[in-house]
């Protein structure tokens, strides 16, 4: 009874190193002063360990807890949900996931794709500005954050699913 307290409090514990990384943001694992994606992290380890609708729910959790964090117009809640579903599906169908090249080459993929949200939100939000700066600055993030993602994620991921093994 007592372990299974200890590992749900573990879990919770772990839910909040996000929003704490998020607003920390340590400078080590910067590329031109662009971080890795926490949420996206966080996310992946979660949906391979405990499945698609768990995997969802925490994207929606970190979706939520991220944009009040950023606070602006534009969300990631959509795009966590679904990598959440998605990732918790291969999970659950056991393929080869520990392999520490899938796990960067997820994590690049998911962070593309929460980058190209983020920056499609951002020029149909400003679409009357400049456009080619916020193209410049797209590619520049999109890129940065996906390379230092990928990087970090074997050994973040792997770290994460070890402690959530632990009973």
């Amino acid at each position: 009874m007592t372990a299974s307290i200890h590992h749900k409090v573990i879990n919770l514990i772990s839910l909040f190193t996000v929003p704490i990384l998020t607003l920390l943001d340590p400078k080590l694992f910067h590329l031109y002063g662009i971080g890795p994606s926490w949420a996206i992290l966080f996310l992946l380890a979660w949906a391979i360990k405990y499945g698609r609708f768990s995997g969802a729910i925490i994207g929606l959790c970190l979706g939520l807890m991220v944009d009040e964090i950023n606070s602006t117009a534009i969300t990631q809640i959509p795009v966590l949900l679904i990598l959440g579903w998605w990732w918790g599906n291969m999970g659950k169908r056991s393929l080869k996931i520990e392999n520490i090249f899938n796990i960067g080459l997820m994590s690049w993929i998911g962070t593309i794709i929460l980058g190209l949200s983020i920056w499609l939100q951002t020029i149909l939000k400003y679409q009357e500005q400049e456009l080619d700066s916020l193209l410049q600055w797209g590619w520049n993030n999109l890129l940065s954050q996906s390379i230092v993602t990928a990087l970090v994620a074997p050994v973040i991921i792997i770290w994460l699913t070890k402690i959530w093994s632990r009973r």
